[in-house]
C-alpha cells in the first residue's frame, strides 16, 4: 500500500505532493497509522518564537501560515486579505513588533481608509484606492488578533486595542420617487422581461429578494387574487 502526503495544507492552493513523502505499507493499518501522525505533524508545526525585532510581514506571514490549517476556507481568505493590506502600507511592514504604537497603527488604519494603500481581493493586490469602512474595521480585527497571540511575552500589551474607529452616521442612500421606478420597470420589460414581474414585485410590493426567488405558482390564489409569501 503507497501514502503520499501533501506538502501543506494550505486551503487556499491545490495540494503539492512531494516524492519524499510517499511511503510504502504491508497493511492498511500501517499505512492509517503513519497518515494519522504526519497529519497531527502538518496541522500542528512547531512554533516559530517570535521576536521583539521581528519586522511586521516576517510576523503576519507566520501567524497566517501557523493559524490556517484550522480556519475555514472562508475565514482564511479574509484574513489573508486584510493581513496583505498591512503589509502593503507604506513601510509599516518593515517595522518591528516590538516598536509598534497605537498613534502608528492609528496613521497606518487612516492610510488605509483614504486609499494610500494597495487593496486586495481574496488576499491578492488589485489596485489601489479607498476602503470601506467595513474592510477597515476587519483589518483592525485581525491585526488585533494576531498581536494580541504576542501578549505578554513579546509585547506588554496589544497597541491596536487602544484604537478606536470613529463612527460615522452612514450617507444617506438615495430613493427612488414614483415616476423613477416607473421608468425602470419600463426598461426592465425591455431588457431583462424574465426578471420584470420580480423587479415589480419588489418595488410595488416591497418584497425582499429571498422572498420573490421563493414564490411558487402555489402560493397564488387566482380566485382571490391573493399572493401568499410565507417562504424566503
Amino acid at each position: 500500500i503507497f501514502c503520499t502526503l501533501p506538502t501543506d495544507l494550505d486551503p487556499q492552493r491545490m495540494p503539492r505532493y512531494s516524492p519524499g513523502n510517499r511511503r510504502a505499507f504491508a497493511t492498511v493499518e500501517e499505512a492509517a497509522a503513519w497518515l494519522d501522525a504526519e497529519i497531527v505533524k502538518l496541522r500542528n508545526p512547531a512554533p516559530k518564537q517570535a521576536s521583539h525585532d521581528d519586522p511586521l510581514t516576517l510576523f503576519l506571514q507566520r501567524w497566517y501560515l501557523s493559524h490556517v490549517p484550522f480556519w475555514p476556507a472562508r475565514t482564511a481568505r479574509a484574513y489573508k486579505g486584510a493581513l496583505a493590506l498591512w503589509m502593503t502600507v507604506g513601510d509599516l511592514g518593515r517595522v518591528p513588533v516590538g516598536q509598534l504604537t497605537h498613534e502608528v497603527i492609528r496613521g497606518a488604519l487612516a492610510r488605509i481608509s483614504d486609499g494610500r494603500c494597495q487593496r486586495t481581493r481574496a488576499g491578492k493586490i488589485v489596485a489601489e484606492g479607498p476602503s470601506s469602512r467595513r474592510t477597515v474595521a476587519q483589518a483592525r480585527t485581525v491585526l488585533a488578533i494576531a498581536l494580541g497571540d504576542l501578549v505578554p511575552d513579546v509585547l506588554a500589551s496589544n497597541p491596536v486595542r487602544r484604537v478606536k474607529l470613529s463612527r460615522e452616521q452612514a450617507p444617506e442612500q438615495p430613493v427612488w420617487d414614483g415616476a423613477e421606478a416607473e421608468r425602470f420597470l419600463q426598461q426592465a420589460e425591455q431588457v431583462v422581461p424574465h426578471l420584470a414581474l420580480a423587479y415589480r414585485l419588489i418595488l410595488r410590493r416591497g418584497l425582499r429578494r429571498g422572498e420573490v426567488l421563493a414564490l411558487r405558482w402555489s402560493d397564488i390564489e387566482e380566485r382571490r387574487r391573493v399572493l401568499i409569501v410565507d417562504e424566503t
